[in-house]
């Protein structure tokens, strides 16, 4: 089955920067409305602005809330289905779940708040907006859900304990969803990106701990990928040829060897952060 993005409402989180920005500007044309959710007004108003251009008649709704906040993502989902009710927003048929946060750094090193959301964000808040307007999909027999797992949802790496709990979570949460739901019009589709030039490698250690940079994509291409793959109707959407292969070549190695490469990887990262901090302390001496 493939989902039906003409004339569709669609609820985007994540909308401020990044992947959830570019692909809100990619489903301005064919969508009836457009809900964006992120935490930075500001920039919501912005995109609703460029959205309104690419396609005036487009009702455009932002939603700023804090994801993390589990009593502003509540009164998120009452504040919609209010308005529903009220017929100033469709059912969404749409739901693109593109919010999302990381941390990187070996799990004692972290300061478990941050841990904490990670899991607000990546695996609560994606549960609970899933779980509140699929329910209508089922019922109405149309929709599609675009959940954002990653390369970490499918592997490991030193250094990403939490995020890659997250979306290992994201990943099988996805699957059993697309076995819940077949048979039916709606489509449960999961994308796993591996490093992308965005936003998200804004955050601390990332310097040291960020993969080669021989595995980066831009970000336009990543999101090109990815609604090519969901409007297919996809189940899994691996963007970028080198990443693929990659999975596909981890899929087949022994779990002894890749557990024995990743125990290498880890001493690297350790090392490499190691002599980071010396330089640091070495400039600021000085």
């Amino acid at each position: 089955m493939k989902p039906v993005l003409k004339d569709s409402t669609i609820l985007i989180t994540g909308a401020s920067s990044g992947m959830g920005n570019e692909i809100a500007k990619r489903l301005a044309v064919d969508a009836r409305q457009i809900i964006l959710v992120a935490r930075n007004t500001k920039k919501l108003d912005e995109l609703a602005s460029e959205l309104n251009i690419i396609n005036p008649a487009l009702q455009v709704h932002t939603k700023p809330c804090d994801l993390a906040d589990k009593n502003k993502l509540a009164a998120l989902i009452i504040a919609i289905k209010q308005e529903q009710s009220k017929q100033q927003l469709g059912n969404i048929d749409i739901l693109i779940n593109g919010a999302g946060i990381a941390q990187i750094g070996f799990l004692n090193e972290t300061d478990f708040h941050d841990i904490e959301n990670i899991i607000k964000i990546n695996v609560l808040a994606l549960s609970a907006l899933t779980h509140a307007f699929l329910p209508t999909m089922i019922k109405n027999n149309r929709g599609g859900i675009l959940n954002f797992s990653s390369f970490f949802g499918l592997k490991i790496l030193p250094a990403y304990a939490a995020y890659a709990g997250s979306k290992h979570f994201v990943t099988g949460f996805s699957d059993t969803l697309r076995a819940e739901t077949a048979g039916s019009n709606v489509v449960i589709s999961t994308v796993f990106p591996g490093p992308v030039h965005s936003p998200f490698w804004n955050v601390d250690n990332a310097d040291i701990y960020s993969p080669p940079g021989f595995l980066f994509i831009s970000l336009k291409q990543c999101v090109t990928q990815t609604l090519k793959g969901f409007k297919r109707g996809k189940a899994r959407i691996i963007p970028g040829l080198r990443i693929k292969l990659l999975v596909a070549f981890l899929n087949v190695s022994p779990e002894p060897i890749v557990r024995l490469v990743n125990a290498g990887i880890s001493r690297f990262m350790q090392s490499k952060r190691k002599k980071t901090l010396q330089t640091k302390i070495s400039n600021i001496t000085i």
